[in-house]
């Protein structure tokens, strides 16, 4: 097999599959960032305000629970973790599931229900079938079509979900909710926040943002919004919203010199060929941000757009053409401009 290894770009953590390039642009107040690694990216949280008997090592730890607690139960990088176990199980009987993934997997159920099923939280066999999923330097056989045993398990009506347990009615069905844990993570960050007492903060990790009350200058937290080509695209101003973009640059490889990308329409069964490079998306939670970035981008440069303007989605498209990056963007996109 001739694969381009050298041209292979990856970055193998949880949430990969809607890295977002986002950079905020933020004053330095009186408060310290809290930092840290985590999902084999960073985090970082910057306060504008917090009262005084915030314990600052004490929410650092607490923060850092949160983050391993969604890694432990949702990275497929894991083979310890919850969902490996569940996807290694042939049991077609009813599992007992923990609440952070049965609340994720009830909200990519939702989305894949409301996108037409273009997203998809079992799309674990999709990915393992391109070489995009845990296992190291696994590359497809590319002289066959996708088996129709993979496609037709990636159908979501394949699981069903009750409180506190979950059934597969195929045992080859796996789950993969990288596109998606990521903002539920940064949503619980926020949680944690606010029950302290704090209200005034941005949270990034590995590039998807979310935001609360209007900064340090009282105006909003500005965040940049970059370009495949690593230059801002668009500067925005956030209150109380979050930001998450999908690429198809951050993970592919090269054959032959044709472009394989990680992100793969359940509908055909292929990584998206179309020349639509990111998407961004503007949502109130962090959660919906990163799974409507992926799912407008597997749309592509037609429908995705329409899409969004349809539910009045705040979106920027992002085009791969030979003279550059062209951009375009919802209205609603549009009003968060700085």
């Amino acid at each position: 097999m001739s694969i381009d290894k050298s041209k292979r770009h990856t970055l193998t953590m949880l949430g990969s599959l809607a890295l977002s390039p986002l950079f905020p642009r933020i004053g330095h107040g009186a408060i310290p960032a809290l930092r840290g690694a985590t999902m084999g990216t960073t985090y970082r949280i910057h306060i504008a305000e917090a009262p005084d008997k915030v314990d600052l090592p004490k929410l650092k730890r607490q923060i850092e629970t949160i983050l391993e607690t969604t890694e432990s139960s949702m990275s497929t990088y894991r083979p310890d973790s919850e969902i490996s176990r569940l996807n290694l199980s042939s049991d077609t009987r009813w599992q007992p599931l923990s609440m952070d993934i049965e609340r994720v997997l009830t909200a990519a159920l939702n989305i894949s229900v409301k996108s037409g099923g273009v997203f998809s939280p079992v799309v674990g066999p999709l990915v393992e079938h391109w070489g995009f999923g845990p296992k190291i330097n696994h590359y497809p056989d590319f002289s066959d079509e996708v088996p129709a045993t993979i496609t037709e398990a990636v159908d979501h009506n394949n699981l069903q979900l009750s409180t506190g347990k979950l059934l597969k009615t195929r045992s080859d069905t796996a789950l993969d909710l990288n596109a998606i844990a990521k903002g539920d993570a940064i949503d619980q960050l926020g949680l944690a926040l606010n029950g302290d007492g704090i209200n005034n903060y941005l949270i990034e990790v590995g590039g998807e943002v979310l935001t609360a009350g209007k900064g340090p200058d009282g105006t909003g937290w500005n965040v940049g919004v970059e370009s495949p080509s690593g230059d801002v695209n668009q500067g925005v101003r956030l209150v109380n919203k979050a930001i998450a973009t999908s690429g198809d640059y951050t993970d592919y490889f090269i054959r032959h010199g044709k472009r394989y990308c990680h992100l793969i329409d359940p509908r055909s069964g292929y990584p998206v060929t179309h020349g639509l490079a990111a998407v961004s998306v503007i949502a109130d939670h962090a959660i919906d941000a990163d799974a409507w970035a992926t799912a407008l981008l597997i749309m592509g440069p037609k429908d995705g757009p329409v899409f969004a303007r349809d539910n009045a989605m705040p979106a920027l498209f992002v085009r791969r053409e030979n003279s550059g990056y062209p951009t375009s963007m919802t209205p609603q996109f549009k009003s968060f401009l700085i």
